[in-house]
């Protein structure tokens, strides 16, 4: 897979891609999607690849459980040295009980009644966290779920 550690990808345009992903798994159930992207590049320190396996994960998530006519918004903002994703739907929610419980291998939640394994959030974290990043969730049930990504962006060395 190449050189891993100096592996950088710009994640405007990544999320861009994965938004028109995520816009075809949810035409069926016209769910609309909000980009609110910068114009520019944002680059960050991580493999292309495996951040898209992470944020498609958490995309799908969104897409199965929003309701018809639902709402997705996907935004991306720098702060300091870092890149905020967040993620946020109006679909069913997660119980409390279940919020703490999200990111283990195999959870599925009491409510869950969807076709899945309980690993796609668990996937996302381990490969945020192995870019040194971290990704959290919060949730109201029948109201909604918002996910948020933060990694580190790249800076930009000077030269002297």
């Amino acid at each position: 897979v190449g050189n891993q550690k100096n592996a950088k990808t710009d994640l405007t345009g990544l999320l861009k891609e994965l938004c028109e992903i995520t816009q075809a798994l949810g035409l069926e159930k016209k769910i609309s999607l909000t980009q609110n992207l910068p114009s520019a590049p944002l680059w960050i320190k991580g493999h292309k690849q495996q951040l898209a396996k992470a944020i498609l994960s958490v995309l799908e998530n969104s897409v199965n459980y929003t309701k018809n006519n639902g709402k997705i918004m996907v935004s991306l903002k720098k702060d300091d040295n870092r890149a905020i994703v967040t993620i946020v739907d109006n679909g069913v929610g997660i119980d409390k009980e279940d919020l703490p419980r999200v990111f283990d291998r195999f959870y599925r939640g009491k409510n869950e009644k969807n076709d899945g394994h309980g690993l796609g959030l668990s996937i996302a974290k381990n490969i945020i966290e192995g870019m040194d990043g971290t990704i959290s969730l919060e949730s109201k049930l029948e109201k909604g779920t918002t996910v948020t990504i933060i990694l580190a962006e790249l800076r930009r060395e000077k030269k002297y």
